[in-house]
């Protein structure tokens, strides 16, 4: 009987280097699934939603300036250059538009931005304006929290 031999044949290395390129090309370039990106936008728009939807009846409580936490407090804290409904209020202010107004129209935009990302409308700019509104919200309620826990 005659024995086999068997050669170890080692890749060189441009070989290696082909192989290994082709594969980092498949992984960053090749075309993915979007059901993964569609269920996380969908899953936060509902969760929000939900958040919204359980905020609204003291929405008013909570960031005006007769609320909670009153006017100076709320206007004099909180870090310089982030967004409050205080400068919504103080901007639309010159024009008639009273406080309640402008919380509830904030609220809205809010909750049209997270219908807008649930259905898939428009998703990059329902997303930004979801975030802007959101932030806002929560530097606000930051400013309100930090005032409480000073008292």
């Amino acid at each position: 009987m005659r024995q086999r031999t068997y050669i170890l044949r080692l890749p060189n290395a441009r070989e290696a280097s082909a192989r290994l390129w082709g594969t980092m090309r498949r992984f960053a370039f090749a075309p993915a699934s979007a059901r993964p990106l569609a269920a996380l936008r969908i899953g936060l728009a509902s969760v929000l939603l939900v958040q919204a939807a359980l905020i609204a009846p003291i929405a008013s409580e909570l960031y005006s300036r007769s609320g909670i936490v009153q006017g100076q407090l709320l206007d004099g804290s909180g870090a310089l250059g982030f967004p409050r409904i205080g400068h919504l209020v103080d901007a639309l202010s010159r024009f008639g538009v009273d406080e309640s107004s402008v919380i509830a129209g904030v609220g809205v935009l809010y909750v049209l931005s997270l219908a807008g990302l649930l259905l898939g409308w428009e998703t990059r700019l329902s997303a930004a304006c979801a975030w802007f509104v959101h932030f806002t919200f929560m530097m606000t309620a930051r400013t309100a929290c930090s005032c409480a826990s000073r008292r």
